[in-house]
């Protein structure tokens, strides 16, 4: 539906909810709204976002524009703006939901601090929650900052998950790095921080009355490339380097919760375990995109969407299980992120047939047909992600291989163009 000509509100007898951002994740959000009754109006740019189906009304908007969204809000009657699994829309919902009165978990400042990694990283080294060093750039920059050891990495302040993320292993490619993230980033301010060597963690928790629950720690695997863009490629859970800080993160979590006032939400932290110790990177009060509710879900049993969705209305969501420290014997979850040569997708093949046979537990398209696959290596231009689990090491490796051996994306040729020999490491 096009903004220009918003439709005026049905009267269903259901109340209305806009959900900003239509990605896959978004979906599960839509689901839960719907369970419990809820009429779904989407926002999103793209004219044929992955959500699109599952929603009532889709309009064609950025879910970055506080204005075009207020007048979407208003044309529908909306009781409730929100999203989830997504950074920067966070903003938005609080800005227009404080204008027009509506309930929202965070207020406006509150969430442009959780949304800006300068005031993130200020916070984190005020409150004493260890964290690498760094400093903030504002205009263009071919020298890198004094002060600093090498390697760095430059990262818009204010853009979603890895866009603009660019590592710098001498001084020589620092201009570059540098030039990169600023062209990321909306406001042209840039953090350049000391890169740390170790295992990369992503915790996922939830934060009840006060207690920071703890629900999963996985490793992050990154795929470095010859742009110093270093994208997620695949998640493993548990994490072995968890289980050696477990006492540790526990602590750091329940430190970050208090730091920046987060109660009664999801939380992901982004860390480091290096030898050094344990080091937080970024964190937001959200969960995780890339289909970590699904993760999580797999693995632990414990439905995070269902229990964000009651925290919108009030409600307080189930204590979850005590799941970590995983136990020993758990079984392995992966969750594979799969990613295309610049292309326009026409379709995606194998994965029903993977998922009958059980080499996958599931998988999540995040490109439709007929979307553009760029060239950037980021999380824009994944086409998929596969879960699997496995009961060891090995067995995972194996449908890890069947996975890249059946799994296709197409273009409209008929060419796959599904990247297979960077991501099997």
């Amino acid at each position: 539906m096009s903004l220009d000509v918003p439709s005026p509100a049905v009267a269903t007898g259901k109340p209305k909810a806009i959900v900003l951002a239509g990605g896959f994740d978004q979906i599960g959000l839509i689901e839960e709204l719907k369970r419990r009754n809820w009429k779904v109006v989407l926002v999103d740019y793209n004219p044929a976002p992955p959500a699109a189906p599952h929603a009532d009304i889709h309009y064609q908007a950025s879910t970055l524009d506080a204005d075009a969204v207020t007048r979407i809000v208003q044309a529908e009657q909306a009781s409730l703006l929100t999203t989830a699994c997504t950074d920067q829309a966070l903003l938005t919902v609080a800005q227009v939901s404080e204008a027009l009165q509506l309930p929202c978990p965070f207020n406006t400042q509150a969430t442009r601090q959780l949304t800006n990694k300068r005031w993130m990283k200020e916070r984190m080294r005020e409150a004493g929650i260890p964290t690498s060093a760094f400093t903030i750039q504002h205009e263009k920059a071919d020298t890198p900052p004094s002060g600093l050891i090498f390697p760095l990495v430059c990262k818009p302040v204010d853009s979603n998950s890895s866009k603009g993320v660019t590592l710098a292993e001498t001084p020589e490619q620092f201009p570059q790095a540098y030039a990169c993230a600023r062209a990321a980033s909306r406001s042209g301010e840039v953090i350049c921080e000391e890169y740390i060597d170790g295992a990369e963690l992503s915790i996922d928790a939830f934060v009840i009355n006060g207690t920071t629950h703890v629900l999963m720690v996985s490793e992050s695997q990154k795929l470095a490339n010859e742009q110093g863009a270093f994208p997620i490629h695949r998640s493993i859970q548990p994490a072995p380097a968890a289980h050696l800080l477990a006492d540790r993160i526990k602590m750091v979590v329940s430190q970050i919760a208090r730091a920046f006032d987060i109660d009664n939400s999801p939380m992901i932290v982004q860390a480091i375990a290096s030898s050094r110790g344990l080091y937080i990177l970024e964190l937001s009060a959200r969960i995780a995109g890339g289909a970590k509710h699904c993760f999580i879900k797999a693995a632990t049993g414990y439905d995070v969407m269902r229990a964000y969705v009651d925290t919108l209305f009030g409600q307080h969501p189930s204590i979850p299980p005590t799941v970590f420290p995983m136990p020993a014997d758990a079984p392995l979850h992966a969750m594979q992120y799969l990613y295309a040569r610049p292309c326009m997708l026409a379709k995606l093949e194998g994965f029903d047939m993977l998922k009958a046979q059980g080499v996958i537990l599931d998988y999540f398209p995040t490109k439709t047909p007929g979307m553009e696959v760029g060239s950037a290596l980021n999380s824009s231009n994944r086409v998929a992600a596969a879960l699997l689990s496995g009961v060891s090491t090995a067995a995972l490796d194996e449908k890890l291989h069947q996975l890249f051996a059946s799994a296709r994306a197409l273009d409209h040729n008929g060419n796959d163009m599904l990247l297979r020999q960077a991501l099997q490491q």
